[in-house]
């Protein structure tokens, strides 16, 4: 029987779309807060604009981002935010989400070169020079390493037909 009232149609959203869209939405959660808690907590705790002490020459390049931690954080709050509006567009079945998500996901990546870059041109000729500093860079580099494998996955996966069928309704996942 009915009463009258119109019910808007029950749409079934695939489990790859919902997977997709939840991780994103708690990396983009996550990387929001953290740069807003770095733009907000280190005025209110006077902490100085510069690193404190003198690192050595390699790791000097920590003392650079430091310096520039306010731009980093609003380009990270730009990113998260960017990062959120996909998920919300994935989990209402919007095609563009996916290709805002893998863009997202490919400044992320090319950053990580970039930094990879710096790292190895800082290190090149030191390496040699002292005893500390072969594990330092090996480690570092092997972390940049890893999180650019990681985001080429991401592509890899925002990429893939299996997603893009879901999102367009061709493919049932």
């Amino acid at each position: 029987m009915s009463n009258g009232m119109s019910v808007p149609p029950i749409v079934t959203r695939p489990a790859i779309v919902t997977g997709t869209g939840a991780v994103a939405l708690a990396f983009g959660a996550l990387a929001t807060f953290v740069a807003l808690w770095n733009l907000v907590l280190p005025p209110l705790m006077h902490v100085p604009a510069e690193m404190p002490g003198n690192l050595p020459p390699p790791l000097d390049l920590f003392a650079d981002m430091w310096r520039y931690r306010p731009v980093l954080a609003c380009i990270q709050a730009a990113l998260g935010v960017l990062v959120l509006v996909a998920a919300r567009g994935l989990f209402r079945l919007k095609p563009w989400a996916r290709w805002l998500l893998e863009g997202a996901v490919w400044l992320v990546f090319v950053s990580y070169v970039f930094i990879a870059a710096i790292w190895a041109y800082r290190w090149s000729g030191v390496v040699d020079r002292t005893a500390w500093a072969r594990p330092i860079a090996v480690f570092g580099g092997l972390v940049i390493l890893f999180w650019a494998a990681m985001f080429g996955v991401a592509i890899a996966f925002l990429r893939s037909s299996k997603l893009r069928g879901a999102l367009l309704g061709t493919r049932a996942a």
